[in-house]
């Protein structure tokens, strides 16, 4: 139930992230965040999975909050990856069904490995610890493989964007709508940072 909820609000606060300014430097900021999610995880337990510090907290409400404090934070942040991945590979509208069914699949079949992979093979050979800390090494890895322009899908030659008049003599491009200083749709609402993962790297 706390992954459920974590995947929940990732993929909705994900959503906003992705409308507001996905990049590649976001998306490897994400990854790096997940990986350090993972290995809060770790900490989290070797500082309180014991018990000591929660003996005075009754035992269901204390399994409650290990859970959530162990399993959310990798789960919100990692489930933010997903519709940031999507928004990167849309080459243009009409291929939206296909970029976010491929995401997904992939997505999809990454869980299955990963579940029989952790449950009939590492489990057997290696700790608990040391699967979770393949997993935060293997987050860090792709944070550091992300490239600038890499697609999944092929990307139409640039074309002029519907409603935009491009001025070839100055080099200018006019907006097909007047920017205001402020207000709903004006200049202020495009220019404040929707969040700190948009600052570049």
């Amino acid at each position: 139930g706390v992954f459920l909820a974590g995947i929940s609000l990732g993929n909705w606060f994900g959503g906003q992230l992705a409308d507001s300014g996905a990049s590649q430097c976001t998306l490897r900021r994400l990854l790096l965040i997940g990986a350090g999610t993972v290995l809060l995880s770790l900490v989290v337990i070797r500082l309180l999975g014991d018990g000591d510090v929660l003996r005075a907290v009754p035992f269901y409400p204390r399994i409650v909050l290990l859970t959530v404090t162990t399993c959310l934070p990798p789960a919100f942040v990692l489930s933010l990856i997903s519709p940031v991945a999507i928004k990167l590979q849309l080459p243009d509208v009409a291929h939206t069904g296909r970029v976010a069914g491929l995401v997904y699949a992939v997505g999809t079949l990454g869980s299955l490995v990963g579940n029989f992979l952790t449950g009939f093979v590492l489990l057997a050979q290696l700790t608990t610890y040391a699967i979770v800390l393949g997993a935060a090494g293997v987050l860090a890895l792709l944070a550091m493989v992300v490239r600038e322009n890499t697609h999944l899908t092929p990307r139409p030659p640039s074309l002029k964007k519907k409603g935009e008049r491009i001025q070839e003599e100055s080099g200018e491009v006019s907006p097909p709508f007047p920017l205001r200083q402020g207000g709903p749709g004006g200049l202020g609402s495009f220019s404040r940072p929707a969040l700190s993962l948009r600052a570049a790297c």
